[in-house]
């Protein structure tokens, strides 16, 4: 048996090292793929999540407003700051914090109404 040829062997490393680049970069072109995928689908996410943040926002901005509007029909009942968000707030919660919320909000407004009767509120 004789030793192989160093010029043959080296020729068959280089091809395995190119082999081995081609799959390496098949395998990143397709982890860099479906990386983007999940960076579009996140980005469409927030920005789902920013929109949904903004018309709570609102919701809030607009039930604080009315709730100030008739406090400030009262001498004596001196409306605080508008709410801040919650950052402990949990977004999916947020139907039984608005079921918390409105029965008291409007036992509120009784209340106001019974302290300025018969005037109307």
């Amino acid at each position: 048996m004789t030793a192989p040829d160093p010029a043959n062997r080296y020729k068959a490393l280089l091809g395995l090292a190119h082999q081995a680049e081609q799959e390496f970069r098949q395998q990143e072109s397709v982890r860099a793929a479906k990386l983007g995928g999940e960076l579009f689908e996140a980005g469409r996410a927030v920005e789902a999540t920013t929109k949904h943040e903004a018309e709570v926002v609102r919701e809030v901005t607009a039930w604080w407003s009315d709730v100030t509007a008739k406090l400030l029909r009262v001498s004596w009942a001196h409306p605080g700051p508008r709410p801040k968000p919650d950052p402990a707030g949990h977004p999916e919660l947020l139907g039984d914090y608005l079921a918390e919320v409105e029965p008291k909000t409007e036992a509120l407004f009784a209340a106001l109404r019974r302290a300025v009767w018969p005037r109307k509120l």
